[in-house]
């Protein structure tokens, strides 16, 4: 073979013109190897079969870009397996959300849920709300409507909540407020009623009415009206009235025996001598509760 530069005769294969040095360029064959043809410095061509690839023994510049070819080749396969496992991992993490987080009817009106409903039993229901009975009223229905009725009878409405007492002798106990009085239910061993009491007053016994709250209970301003009349039944028979100085509201005490009231306190006030004493008085006033009149039945101060 011929030097393209000099035109020396140069071995087959040969990199350099052993005469002058010039660089000889090759083709290399892919597969069966063809004639040599002759190409210019950087050209480059392909052919159907057998495919050619140019190389120039110039430098190391084609071997470098053959070598970069490979690593891109293997890049681009890494990327389409990352953005493969990218969409499988997301469709994965989708399909778990759904299943944790269910939409709600407002956002997909489309998904349908499937609830599972408890069917109770006649005695369960009963039983259910007998308890959530006990709960609010304190003691089960049958015994709440049979202390309710004797409660009526003796003129106690309303009754909303029975507290629980420790047991006497016979039986329970249980507590209940009436316009700011505290009545005693007691009870037999068979829960049935043996009295209702409040103070030093029954008001059922045996099985009945014997005494109706009404003609013994008063109210707050009740008690503030019986309060200023007593005062001024005591202040007209004390010796130095303008001295006078009553016990404080709380330290009154007060009863009723149907249309009359009974008052007692004490008030300190100068004897006949000018010293300041106490003394303990009882009035006793006959009213009916609602007019303006009433009358002062005795004055008992000591």
């Amino acid at each position: 073979m011929k030097c393209k530069n000099c035109g020396s005769i140069i071995p087959d294969n040969s990199k350099f013109c052993n005469n002058c040095g010039q660089t000889i360029q090759t083709y290399q064959v892919n597969k069966a190897k063809p004639p040599i043809q002759r190409v210019s410095a950087n050209q480059s061509f392909t052919n159907k079969s057998p495919s050619y690839q140019y190389t120039s023994n110039n430098d190391n510049s084609n071997k470098e870009s053959n070598r970069k070819n490979k690593p891109i080749n293997k890049k681009k396969r890494n990327i389409v397996i990352a953005v493969i496992v990218f969409f499988l991992i997301g469709g994965i993490g989708s399909a778990l959300s759904e299943d944790s987080e269910p939409t709600t009817s407002s956002e997909n009106s489309s998904t349908k849920y499937s609830t599972t409903t408890t069917v109770l039993s006649a005695e369960e229901k009963a039983s259910i709300e007998a308890s959530e009975f006990e709960e609010e009223h304190g003691v089960p229905e049958k015994l709440f409507n049979t202390i309710s009725a004797a409660c009526k009878e003796i003129g106690i409405t309303g009754v909303d909540y029975l507290e629980k007492e420790d047991d006497w002798a016979n039986g329970e106990r249980f507590s209940l407020s009436y316009e700011g009085f505290r009545f005693v239910v007691y009870l037999n061993k068979d829960r049935t009623i043996n009295s209702i009491n409040s103070g030093d007053f029954k008001y059922y016994a045996n099985g009945k009415a014997v005494e109706n709250v009404n003609d013994h209970i008063y109210t707050n301003d009740q008690k503030i009206q019986i309060k200023i009349w007593a005062e001024d039944a005591v202040t007209a028979q004390l010796k130095a009235p303008s001295t006078a100085e009553f016990a404080d509201y709380d330290k009154w005490s007060y009863s009723r025996d149907k249309d009359v009231f009974t008052a007692v306190a004490y008030v300190d006030a100068q004897n006949g001598f000018g010293d300041m004493i106490r003394s303990d008085f009882v009035v006793k006033i006959r009213w009916d509760g609602e007019s303006t009149k009433a009358t002062v039945l005795s004055v008992d101060i000591v």
